[in-house]
């Protein structure tokens, strides 16, 4: 997913539905967020339009949560590995929108489900936080399942 933000408005877009200059804009020129791996095979100068495969995605789940007696393998399961939000725009709501817009996604292309890997700690240093928060998987209506560590909990949606 991409965000613009022009003054108040928030709008959010699949991240291949984008153009280049908007994820230019959001994930910035230079460091590992410029280079997203799903753009790696992109002709020079133009963005994928594919998105990422879902088996890419499905790793997480199968690791760190998912129901006990549910299949690993089921891509119907989305997850949300990531919320990127560019320095200088963040504590504005953006991270909240992109939940909130990953759920609408998932359950207008028919997932299952959707779950995302937090972190819980309040001692977090800003590069821990691209997996979100609690609090903010929470507002978009993601409950606890399980918690494999002190400092991640597996939050769900079933749709």
């Amino acid at each position: 997913m991409c965000v613009t933000a022009h003054r108040s408005a928030i709008s959010v877009v699949p991240a291949n539905e984008a153009s280049w200059e908007e994820l230019q804009a959001v994930l910035g020129t230079r460091g590992a967020a410029s280079s997203p791996t799903w753009t790696a095979s992109r002709p020079a100068g133009a963005p994928s339009s594919r998105a990422p495969p879902t088996t890419d995605w499905s790793a997480p789940s199968a690791s760190r949560g998912r129901v006990a007696d549910e299949d690993k393998a089921d891509v119907s399961v989305w997850a949300v590995t990531c919320l990127f939000t560019r320095a200088g725009y963040r504590k504005r709501g953006i991270s909240r929108a992109l939940a909130a817009a990953a759920v609408d996604f998932a359950r207008e292309r028919g997932a299952r489900a959707i779950e995302a890997y937090p972190i819980v700690t309040r001692n977090a240093i800003s590069e821990e936080l691209h997996v979100g928060t609690d609090s903010t998987f929470a507002g978009a209506g993601f409950i606890v399942v399980s918690r494999p560590t002190l400092r991640r909990v597996v939050m769900r949606i079933d749709f």
